[in-house]
């Protein structure tokens, strides 16, 4: 029981990778979707409720979100083909996210990943948003961008003005 939830993480980057591979938006990409937002929600409750936190399951947690995070980034752009300014907006907001991990890298001597509560909510969103591209895609591709640059500039922010890392920070009003 120990490692399940460690387990369950890993299990989000091997369904994750195939997610380049598949046709977007088919019933297998889907499924792969939906295994790798419910083994995000799953692996955390489980190490809570079983006393298995670790800083390894920390640092994996936040590697498979990145895995996933990029390889979805990649499928929506080459897929969904974004106007200029939502191109613009998403590469933005990967320079923001490349920022805040430089700035970990070198203020504290290792990567950083936060777990805000706006780092949850882009990440809910980004799950959602396929879902809320079939139903409006101006609309979907507002809600995430506009919630991942709020996360992406408060974890530059926390990354900046943190007197040490504390990856289960909930805001930057909480330092």
């Amino acid at each position: 029981m120990k490692y399940l939830p460690d387990f369950i993480t890993v299990l989000r980057i091997v369904c994750a990778v195939p997610l380049l591979f598949v046709r977007a938006f088919s019933p297998v990409f889907f499924i792969l979707y939906a295994v790798c937002g419910v083994s995000d929600a799953l692996d955390g409750f489980i190490a809570r409720r079983t006393h298995t936190e670790s800083r390894t399951g920390q640092i994996l947690d936040s590697t498979a979100d990145a895995v996933f995070f990029i390889i979805i980034v990649i499928v929506y752009v080459r897929t969904l083909r974004p106007s200029f300014v939502f191109t613009a907006w998403i590469t933005a907001v990967c320079m923001l996210r490349a920022a805040s991990l430089a700035a970990g890298l070198v203020r504290f001597k290792e990567i950083v990943f936060l777990h805000t509560c706006a780092n949850k909510a882009a990440g809910f969103t980004l799950f959602c948003f396929p879902f809320l591209y079939i139903l409006s895609p101006g609309a979907a591709f507002i809600a995430a961008c506009s919630i991942a640059s709020v996360s992406a500039i408060e974890e530059l922010i926390i990354n900046l003005t943190a007197q040490k890392p504390d990856r289960d920070v909930k805001s930057i009003f909480k330092l």
